[in-house]
């Protein structure tokens, strides 16, 4: 959404036809809980992880690259072969290092969040 160089960690990918970074900042996370109505700061939130889910993680993950980026287009560039390693690429960017060949997808995923039960 701008040129500023970001702090935030990223993943790259090839995804698409084409190598995209995904990156999470605060207005990625606003335009992912938005959609999903889910709240990006509980770590329990994705652990029953649904196509849908999936599909608005990568689209906003993209957007700041891409700001007119439609979530159909993003639903198209994924399938069953390929969300392994697209799993490992949003574990990247949330700030997580997957480096084990058999990291546990996105729905086992370890991500950086605090759950609300832990701040209660």
């Amino acid at each position: 959404m701008s040129n500023t160089p970001s702090l935030s960690p990223s993943a790259t990918m090839n995804i698409g036809g084409k190598e995209r970074t995904l990156r999470f900042d605060f207005n990625s996370l606003a335009r992912l809980e938005e959609l999903t109505g889910k709240s990006a700061f509980d770590s329990n939130t994705f652990l029953n992880i649904r196509a849908s889910d999936m599909r608005a993680i990568v689209w906003a993950g993209l957007l700041h690259e891409s700001p007119d980026l439609l979530l159909e287009d993003v639903g198209s560039w994924l399938n069953p072969g390929n969300v392994k390693k697209i799993s490992e690429a949003i574990a990247k960017a949330f700030g997580n290092n997957v480096e084990d060949k058999d990291a546990a997808p996105l729905a086992e995923a370890d991500l950086p969040l605090t759950s609300q039960s832990e701040n209660a």
